[in-house]
This record gives structure tokens, sequence and C-alpha cells, in this order.
């Protein structure tokens, strides 16, 4: 006979990380923002520009694996600048965390005649 399992529910909680509220980089730099949460169920993982979808899929990617989901940011500029938010979601709850992007300096290319 095998002993009962204990599976323990818990809603969704961010765990310690080093960012504040805001985030600053340069144009045209990259970073990475990691987060570990803790949930069970695994929560499902939502990351929003300005409230709604990330703009572009091939510079900003997301990707969630146990306990830990991350947004890449890559070649940013000054258009990507603004609020970022992530919520984890299971029947038990949600939690989100929220990052100001403030882009420095100007990338442009500058036609020659």
């Amino acid at each position: 006979m095998t002993p009962p399992q204990f599976v323990a529910s818990v809603a969704p909680t961010i765990g310690k990380h080093d960012y504040g509220d805001k985030l600053v980089l340069k144009a045209q730099t990259s970073a990475v923002i990691e987060i570990p949460f803790a949930a069970s169920p695994e929560p499902t993982v939502e990351w929003k520009y300005k409230g709604g979808r990330l703009t572009d899929t091939r510079r900003f990617r997301d990707e969630t694996v146990s306990g830990m989901t991350s947004l890449s940011m890559s070649k940013v500029t000054k258009k990507d600048a603004g609020d970022y938010s992530m919520t984890l979601t299971n029947q038990l709850g949600k939690a989100t965390f929220t990052i100001k992007l403030v882009v420095l300096g100007q990338y442009s290319y500058q036609k020659r005649g």
C-alpha cells in the first residue's frame, strides 16, 4: 500500500527579485526580466504592454518554466517605453508584477541626400 500524497494548493505569489518599479535601458540594448513565482496548480502567465498585447513578438518574447517567467527585450527603441505587466492566475487567485521601461537616447536612421 502506498502512502497518501499531500498536494498543496497555493494562490500565485511573486518571488523575490531585484527589480524595482522602473527599468532604464539605452536605445538598441537588450535585457531579460526574470520573475520567480510560486503557485499550485501551475498558473497561466500573461505578459502585457500598456494593458494590451506585446507589440513586436520578434523582439519581445516571454517564456515560462516551472516557477520562473521571463520577458526578453531585444534592441529596444523609444517606442517600446511604457508599462509592462505580468499576471499569474490560477483558480485560487492572481498576482501581478508591473515595471515601467524607460529608454534613453534616440536611435534613428537618417537618409543622406
